[in-house]
């Protein structure tokens, strides 16, 4: 090749280089040529995580990744930046599917994806059960049952099956049948109360004594309605008593086995007690934060509720910056940063907080809402107090219960439903048709609860208790 022609190849690749620098420098950075709008746009990228892991991930019905093994996830990037139909598949699960929106430069996010089993694989897991109560550490669950002519509260340890069986005619007296029962926060002692003749019988189970683990409370006001354990001394309880329109408040201990004569707190409508500290909404319509004798020490809200004291008040507490209250059915919200009560509901049925505190759901008769309780920087992102309309349904809505902190079960007209609490184009919703017959003609007779132990759903229906036979979630 002659000099001349080795330079006119040079200068020529040079010419090639110039012209498609700039085209792969853009390239490099995400820059993408949008035939469909005649624009230079820069690309975005989609984030998956789900489980169980190693799900296909398909975009506008094109399998594009799947998810990694050891953690559940995957990123699809140099996305225009436009609407794509984003579906989560495994076989032998029902889908997760949605719309999503992918921005310039930005990365949209699904982190919190479950794909449920298409069968639940439901199976009797215990018979002739007439009530049952979760422990609160989801690991064991006691159940109301009869046997050989007794009234019987077992408590079933779910991982074994094993159950603890206690004679209700030794905690509440014969012929008494169970009302409540009250679980210690480190799920090994609970309260159990009835009522016979309007006259109210306690008693409470030690489930790590061997001896005499059925105790009596014969000692506490016939007329107590409610009854609580202490939030820091084992061996005291907190007694609610009617007074009025309102009640008082006694302390109770159980090693001297008495109940003190002069109440801890007077008229009050509603009480609670969470760590170290005593709350109590007061005749007035303050809501009062105090410590465990009942010296107040804080009005939490600055203008008091006007009180419908012909109904009853309860308070849900996570902690003095989370707080409602419910009056018959209406939901109020204690608004922290404005320290006043925010009417959020007229007809609500149901109420709980999510697992992680970050979030609380509520029931309105056929509708399910949230409330966020902080912040929420995760994607979809929500404002402290933001509340979230997830789905109405043609049937009430009951037995409301968190499978984590981002899906609710429930039930509605004799099926078992599971949402996610991501509304971004809508709610996911699985229905299943669980071992749930019709109940008779004005009775509810169902009973969810989803174990935070074995991760699993139980149904209580017609005196059968009824198990998923899958873990749900990781």
């Amino acid at each position: 090749m002659t000099k001349k022609a080795k330079t006119a190849v040079f200068f020529l690749a040079c010419a090639i280089f110039l012209a498609a620098a700039p085209s792969v420098v853009f390239y490099t950075q995400g820059y993408r040529v949008n035939f469909a709008k005649k624009q230079i746009v820069q690309t975005g990228g989609l984030s998956v995580k789900a489980w169980p892991h190693q799900a296909q991930v398909y975009i506008n019905g094109k399998e594009k990744k799947k998810t990694d093994v050891f953690f559940g996830q995957t990123f699809i990037g140099n996305l225009l930046p436009e609407t794509y139909s984003v579906r989560v598949s495994k076989e032998g699960y029902s889908d997760w599917q949605k719309e999503l929106d992918i921005k310039e430069k930005r990365v949209t996010t699904a982190q919190n994806i479950i794909l449920f089993p298409q069968d639940f694989h439901f199976r009797q897991f215990a018979a002739q059960i007439k009530n049952g109560w979760l422990s609160p550490d989801g690991k064991k669950i006691a159940v109301w049952k009869s046997e050989a002519g007794k009234q019987i509260i077992g408590v079933i340890d779910l991982a074994t099956g094993i159950s603890q069986d206690f004679d209700t005619a030794n905690l509440i007296g014969r012929n008494i049948s169970p009302q409540d029962l009250i679980w210690s926060n480190d799920g090994k002692r609970f309260l159990l109360g009835g009522a016979s003749d309007g006259v109210t019988s306690w008693g409470m189970a030690d489930l790590t004594r061997r001896d005499n683990p059925e105790i009596r409370l014969n000692f506490l006001s016939k007329s107590a309605l409610d009854v609580n354990f202490h939030p820091a001394a084992a061996e005291k309880l907190f007694v609610s008593v009617k007074s009025g329109k309102t009640y008082n408040i006694f302390e109770a201990d159980l090693n001297a086995k008495t109940a003190a004569k002069s109440p801890l707190l007077q008229n009050v409508a509603a009480f609670g007690a969470l760590g170290g500290s005593l709350f109590w909404l007061d005749a007035n319509g303050y809501l009062i934060q105090g410590d465990l004798s009942g010296n107040p020490r804080n009005t939490l809200n600055q203008n008091p509720l006007q009180l419908n004291q012909d109904v009853g008040h309860i308070l849900f507490l996570l902690n003095p910056q989370k707080l409602f209250l419910l009056e018959d059915k209406t939901l109020f919200y204690l608004n922290p940063a404005s320290r006043n009560f925010e009417k959020i509901s007229a007809s609500a049925d149901e109420f709980s907080f999510s697992p992680d505190g970050r979030k609380a759901a509520y029931v309105n008769n056929t509708e399910l809402w949230i409330i966020y309780l902080e912040t929420q920087e995760d994607q979809p992102r929500e404002k402290i107090g933001e509340r979230v309309f997830l789905t109405r349904l043609s049937k009430k809505i009951s037995q409301l219960t968190w499978v984590n902190s981002f899906y609710l079960a429930f039930l509605s007209d004799g099926e078992l439903k599971i949402a996610e609490t991501d509304s971004r184009d809508g709610v996911n919703m699985l229905d299943m048709i669980a071992p749930l017959s019709s109940a008779p003609s004005g009775q509810n007779s169902e009973k969810l609860f989803f174990s935070l132990g074995d991760k699993k759903l139980y149904i209580l229906k017609d005196e059968s208790l009824y198990s998923s036979g899958k873990q749900l979630t990781n």
